[in-house]
């Protein structure tokens, strides 16, 4: 069979996912010469699929959804797709795609790569829903071909609590970035100070904390500005609302940005990137973007930023749920020197190089692709 043949599916709860996160490993499937399917959330940027030789499917999922008969539609919704597709190998992305996507593919005997991208906050939150993510995790992961793991920590936790077998579990660097495209440069510092936040604008990502400490930063450094970059996601728990961001604002307190597709000139920008979440993240996207363009990073010492902040290299850790902690890193940088700023930017691209390029991380998929289709 030529390689034309084989149809890759890439399933994800929204096609932003799969535009910012894996459209190099979609590039290098093409290149390759397989015929790739996505299998996601319809959004503003799913019309950049077909331009790319690549066949769209809309499927939608209630992210916040917990009605169980609505979520076992969203398997036999599986089913009936990938019933009808017939693909060779199916990569799943974001929870409730890894989970009801994976469920569907062991009951039509398809293929399954799976990767874990974080726990978020199901694992944390009350007493039936991690028992019930529990039981969904065991049933998606233990007929899968491979998963992946953005961190050590989650790997062991799922090791541990024999969610998936030992066999196909393995450790990937994140998502990885593209380090041509987030080139290095020197920050510009110049009287005003700026810290970036980059993400989903959700209480779990720290905002509230942020906004804590930037009011305490600007009582005693009042150069610095900080900045909010990111979606409002009115569908998630613990969403910010338009009306607190515009309070913020009237305060002086923060800046938002709104919403983009393209962070580099953000990041540019920016002196400092900030990451004071919660939420049990993979490995956060956000920094590894940030330390390839050769900015320090201030994170929660919380697992998946640990994998990137190295703590006093390449920026700071910081307390979860401690804005007093958070605004004395963000003095610290604020206070240093622009030659300062450089080395510890410099550590920090060195770091992503290393560790975590786009290119190493799309290798790995490729071959788990490889050696799927060899047994076929």
């Amino acid at each position: 069979m030529t390689k034309e043949s084989f149809r890759i599916v890439l399933a994800a709860n929204t096609s932003w996912y799969l535009v910012n996160f894996r459209t190099g490993l979609m590039e290098a499937l093409i290149a390759s010469g397989y015929h790739v399917f996505v299998v996601a959330g319809r959004d503003f940027t799913s019309g950049t699929f077909a331009p790319r030789g690549i066949d769209f499917i809309p499927f939608e999922l209630d992210s916040r959804g917990l009605n169980p008969i609505r979520e076992l539609g969203a398997i036999r919704s599986y089913i009936r797709v990938y019933g009808a597709l017939r693909p060779s190998v199916i990569l799943h992305f974001t929870t409730k795609s890894v989970l009801y996507g994976s469920i569907a593919a062991r009951l039509l005997r398809i293929p399954a790569v799976n990767t874990v991208t974080g726990l978020g906050s199901g694992f944390v939150s009350g007493h039936i829903v991690p028992l019930v993510l529990t039981f969904l995790h065991r049933m998606a992961h233990r007929k899968a071909c491979r998963v992946f793991f953005q961190n050590a920590e989650d790997m062991g936790l799922f090791l541990k609590r024999r969610l998936v077998p030992m066999s196909i579990a393995r450790l990937i660097p994140g998502s990885g970035v593209n380090t041509e495209h987030f080139k290095y440069s020197e920050p510009l510092r110049k009287d005003c100070v700026k810290f970036l936040f980059l993400g989903r604008l959700i209480r779990d990502k720290g905002i509230e904390d942020l906004v804590e400490a930037a009011r305490i930063l600007r009582a005693r450094m009042p150069q610095c500005r900080v900045s909010l970059l990111g979606f409002l996601d009115p569908d998630s728990r613990g969403a910010i609302r338009e009306s607190q961001i515009k309070s913020w604002e009237g305060e002086g307190v923060v800046d938002y940005l709104g919403a983009t597709g393209e962070t580099l000139p953000y990041l540019t920008e920016a002196d400092c990137v900030v990451l004071p979440t919660y939420y049990k993240e993979g490995v956060p996207h956000s920094l590894l973007e940030a330390a390839s363009v050769g900015r320090p990073i201030i994170a929660s010492d919380v697992a998946g930023c640990r994998d990137v902040v190295i703590d006093g290299l390449n920026g700071f850790l910081c307390k979860p749920h401690d804005p007093i902690d958070l605004s004395e890193k963000m003095m610290r940088v604020a206070s240093m020197s622009r030659d300062r700023l450089a080395t510890m930017g410099r550590v920090g691209r060195d770091r992503v190089l290393g560790k975590f390029s786009e290119a190493a991380v799309v290798q790995r998929y490729m071959e788990s692709i490889s050696s799927v289709l060899d047994q076929r």
